[in-house]
């Protein structure tokens, strides 16, 4: 009997190092088998539950590991990416109760952008006109690419089922805009080298 408890204690205890990588969000066994994929070939940890629909990471690199598969455009899905967040009190007014969740799902987006060695802070206001900013403040020399541009479009784009990613802008907290900023970069480069056009820019559904 005793055995048995100390075995539960220790799947219990590893099981809250763990978090769900998504939930709610009802993938099916070919979107987590991609999801998998990717983990494994780029050698993040994670656990695939026994019911082969819930993938599971270490608690400290969630963010993380989600920034990278939306760099990735994963998982293909939208307006759902945040079922995962509590709702907040029922006892609040409706509009309390989605101001709440709307500033739940902004901290949310913020902590995995800053992710990005790039970042030092990052700010997500989703706009009541079906558009969105982010505002980040990067570290001292550091500049985005053009993938990092695209996930934290898509990011974002996903929090909401009418936002697309073109209308994510991203500033700095000058309100300098960096995609402008990273486009008027490598002009030059497109002019001079249209073969190395898709090495820069942002990609379909982004930029």
């Amino acid at each position: 009997m005793k055995k048995i408890l100390l075995i539960c204690l220790l799947i219990l205890a590893c099981e809250e190092k763990y978090s769900p990588l998504y939930a709610g969000l009802n993938l099916d066994e070919t979107a987590i088998a991609e999801i998998a994929a990717y983990l494994q070939e780029n050698k993040y940890e994670y656990k695939l539950k026994r019911d082969k629909l819930t993938l599971l990471v270490p608690k400290e690199t969630l963010y993380e590991t989600r920034m990278a598969l939306a760099q990735k455009g994963l998982p293909k899905i939208n307006g759902k990416y945040f079922a995962h967040i509590d709702p907040p009190p029922i006892s609040l007014t409706e509009f309390l109760q989605n101001t709440k969740y709307r500033q739940a799902v902004e901290g949310y987006l913020a902590l995995s952008i800053e992710t990005f060695r790039e970042v030092e802070k990052a700010t997500v206001s989703l706009n009541k006109d079906t558009t969105a900013t982010v505002k980040l403040k990067l570290h001292q020399y550091k500049e985005l690419e053009g993938e990092q541009i695209k996930a934290i479009q898509l990011l974002v784009a996903s929090a909401e089922n009418e936002l697309k990613a073109e209308q994510v802008s991203i500033l700095d907290y000058e309100g300098n805009d960096l995609i402008a900023e990273y486009e008027a970069r490598y002009k030059a480069e497109y002019e001079a080298n249209p073969a190395r056009k898709n090495v820069y820019s942002c990609g379909d559904g982004g930029c």
